[in-house]
């Protein structure tokens, strides 16, 4: 233990003390502290052991830059071969990290923000080398935990507080205050620890003062077992039932191939740590039902590991029952195991109340499957992680009144594996909701597809934040749908950046409406026949964006709008702001219209751009509409043919409210707007330009039929270059 008060002792009996390098006195969270200064302060322990056992780190940190990285609280780590150390920064800003080099993982990371400026913060690093496991806290609560393989390493330098001892790790110390470091000879509690935070972060309490009665409830500082009737050690071989002592208090409980229900009767349980193993040979369950209530002061996790089997690892909450977790839930399949699924249920009210983050990981073997049913609730303060490295589908379905409310972002990575499916209404319940506060970031290079599909009127996706994803991949059979066949999609600024060789990156509305603030495409990659961006709205879907479309277009396949090219009468896309293309390379860009009652609207300008690469073409069908509020813009360079064309079938009709220019240049094959039938209203002027450096660059208008080209203003033609200007 070394207070820090005025003195580098250690205050127990085995003094082990430190020798100052330069900290200074300053005033702290109890007493007087030490300041460092980064890179040149440090507290070296000389004398201090190594440790092979199970051990405890904790500590008051106040940083003044938390962006730092390689900030040492204590480190056993001089040189890099087998230590350890709890550092502040090194994962990110406001993070803490406890590595450990003989281990695998070697790191393990809290979330952002835990770690404030100008602020103390109570921090400890539970090393639990007898069990594998590794935790942090922070003010007294869990913030990560997390097990590890391997035998813990020791390290020949000497231990220090506040840096690294060898010259060479200036970077790795400490820039701000620290107080009250200790280090005890074993795994403390979660009890404990919140305990110590409490007594240190309000050491005294003044009779009669103004904090006279502001008591704290002490749980048990050591593990506490309880099982059905005694209060012995729990076999978890027995079954959770009205039999079991109520309001019972748990440590760290894990559950290994066994089933666990907790189930009639009435009573809360509280756990400090859960965890579910399971390896698939034979079920791992925890079932939770008929109104009881789990509390779990850290995390609740689930490994599902192992070589082969059938059954599997899952939590089950029904009947009314709620789960409320202090911590995070860190759900992991790592190993290849074949009929056998990690699982998440909900049915029936059920409730899961989630503090930090859900972070779920597959990288092999079956399916991992989160399922809400019957006005279940998932409620996840933090982040919804998703990373998907290999093995079979990760699916989240949400049916029947169920909902997933996210308070931080949905952040998705697939480098591997089948499919990421996240699904309203799979089994035509009444709605499913998935609410997120933040942004849904995708990274999507590897594996199969990314999926989102709403279904039923009355089911909703909304996304407050901004949607942001980098497709990178291969495979021109991979791509990212967002598909709406009925119900609700809402987001703010929505960015989609296709690249590589994948497939499709696509919005497809059915029924369904998508409402968004922005769109931003970029495509680009070599040419698949599948490798497109598209929207295609059919039935009576709306497609609305409240600001600016920009598509940039620097390859790849086609960029392609159908509006009830396959069926429906209703289908709209409402654009409110600009519509900007800008094309230099790739395939086609195709805005298609059909049937009756399509309408595309432009609430401001509506400008292509195009210097390379293939087809440009805007065709109209039957009583399909576009109507534009300011100016028609198409200039081409440089690329092959362009085309509007309006069939004649019923009566299509293409309004331009302002000034509409066609302009041909730099070897264009043909600029052709071909009225088989129906009106194209140019409200102001009618501007060709052909300034082509070839001769075959002609820009032609013909009229068939009953069309109708009105010009409410002046036609201005400029031939100064190309082939033909024709009117037919």
């Amino acid at each position: 233990v070394w207070h820090l008060n005025d003195d580098f002792l250690d205050q127990t009996s085995t003094s082990y003390d430190g020798t100052n390098n330069g900290s200074t006195d300053v005033t702290a969270k109890i007493a007087d502290g030490q300041n460092f200064v980064d890179p040149n302060h440090w507290i070296e322990t000389p004398t201090f052991p190594n440790l092979s056992a199970d051990f405890t780190i904790s500590g008051w940190v106040f940083t003044t830059d938390n962006t730092r990285a390689g900030q040492r609280v204590f480190a056993d780590d001089a040189t890099n071969t087998g230590g350890y150390a709890l550092s502040v920064g090194d994962p990110g800003t406001g993070r803490i990290r406890f590595y450990a080099r003989g281990t695998g993982p070697v790191s393990l990371d809290s979330p952002g923000g835990v770690i404030s400026n100008s602020t103390w913060h109570y921090c400890v690093a539970v090393a639990d080398i007898t069990n594998s496991i590794k935790r942090l806290y922070v003010d007294g609560v869990q913030v990560a935990s997390g097990g590890f393989s391997g035998t813990w390493g020791t390290d020949a330098g000497n231990a220090s507080i506040g840096g690294e001892v060898a010259s060479g790790e200036s970077g790795n110390r400490f820039q701000g205050n620290l107080d009250e470091i200790r280090v005890a000879s074993s795994a403390l509690s979660a009890n404990w620890i919140a305990t110590e935070y409490n007594s240190q972060n309000q050491p005294i309490l003044v009779f009669g003062a103004s904090n006279a009665g502001d008591f704290y409830s002490v749980a048990a500082e050591e593990d506490v077992f309880h099982t059905s009737a005694s209060n012995g050690d729990w076999d978890l071989t027995s079954v959770w039932d009205s039999g079991l002592v109520p309001d019972g208090i748990f440590e760290n409980v894990v559950i290994t191939n066994n089933d666990v229900d907790i189930d009639g009767g009435s009573g809360d349980y509280d756990v400090c740590n859960c965890t579910l193993n399971g390896d698939g040979s034979t079920n791992t369950r925890l079932d939770i039902s008929s109104t009881r209530v789990l509390t779990v002061a850290g995390n609740l996790d689930a490994n599902h590991t192992g070589s082969g089997g059938s059954d599997n690892t899952r939590l089950l909450v029904t009947a009314d029952a709620t789960v409320n977790v202090a911590g995070s839930m860190i759900w992991d399949s790592p190993n290849s195991i074949t009929d056998s699924d990690l699982q998440l249920l909900l049915r029936t009210n059920g409730v899961i109340n989630l503090t930090q983050d859900l972070d779920v990981t597959k990288s092999n073997g079956d399916d991992v499957l989160i399922d809400l049913e019957d006005d279940s609730q998932l409620n996840i303060t933090g982040d919804f992680l998703i990373t998907h490295t290999g093995g079979d589908n990760m699916t989240i379905n949400i049916d029947d009144a169920a909902s997933i409310d996210v308070g931080g972002n949905i952040i998705m990575d697939q480098s591997g594996g089948d499919d990421i499916t996240i699904r309203l209404n799979n089994n035509a319940g009444a709605d499913g909701t998935l609410t997120v506060a933040g942004d849904v970031n995708i990274d999507l290079d590897g594996g199969d597809d990314i999926e989102f599909l709403v279904d039923d009127a009355n089911s909703v996706m909304n996304i407050t934040g901004d949607i942001s994803a980098i497709c990178n991949g291969a495979n021109d059979s991979q791509f990212l749908d967002f598909k709406i066949d009925d119900g609700t999609f809402n987001a703010n600024d929505v960015s989609l950046t296709r690249a590589m060789d994948m497939g499709p990156v696509e919005f497809d509305i059915e029924s369904g409406s998508v409402t968004v603030n922005s769109m931003t495409v970029v495509s680009s990659g070599t040419l698949f026949n599948d490798g497109l961006f598209g929207i295609d709205i059919d039935g009576d879907g709306i497609f609305t964006n409240n600001n600016d479309f920009d598509i940039t277009m620097t390859g790849g396949d086609d960029v392609r709008i159908r509006i009830n090219v396959n069926n429906g009468t209703t289908a709209q896309l409402i654009n409110n702001g600009n519509f900007t293309i800008n094309r230099s390379d790739g395939d086609d860009i195709d805005i298609h219209l059909n049937n009756d009652d399509s309408f595309f609207y432009v609430g401001q300008n509506f400008s292509v751009t195009s210097t390379g690469g293939e087809e440009f073409d805007i065709n109209l069908d039957n009583d399909a509409s576009i109507d534009i509020d300011g100016d028609l813009t198409i200039a081409l360079s440089s690329s092959q043919n362009a085309q509007i064309d309006l069939e004649a079938a019923v009566d299509p009709t293409f309004n331009v409210d302002g000034n509409a220019s066609f302009t041909s240049s730099g070897g264009v094959n043909e600029l052709l707007l071909d009225l088989n039938g129906g009106t194209l209203q140019v409200d102001q002027n009618l501007i060709l330009n052909n300034s082509g450096i070839g001769t075959t660059e002609d820009i032609e208008i013909q009229l068939d039929a009953d069309a109708n080209l009105n010009v409410g203003g002046n036609l201005l033609v400029n031939l100064t270059g190309g082939d033909d200007i024709d009117f037919d």
